[in-house]
């Protein structure tokens, strides 16, 4: 399936930065990870679990906050 999209400037900035600090080579890899993340993210909320970055030196996190 071919799924077609239009972003603007800024985004597209946005995907070439993530593209780069992630070492992928195509916008295929950048949304595939994406999906790949979102999916297990929205898995975790559905089981009860907290989605968070942690910052293991404090042992403070951060919760993760999406529209979705």
């Amino acid at each position: 399936m071919q799924i077609q999209i239009e972003i603007d400037e800024a985004g597209v900035r946005l995907l070439n930065e993530i593209k780069e600090k992630a070492g992928l080579n195509d916008y295929r890899a950048v949304f595939d990870n994406g999906i790949a993340l979102l999916s297990w993210a929205v898995r975790q909320r559905a089981d009860g679990k907290v989605v968070a970055a942690v910052d293991e030196g404090t042992h403070s996190y951060k919760e993760v906050q999406l529209p979705a």
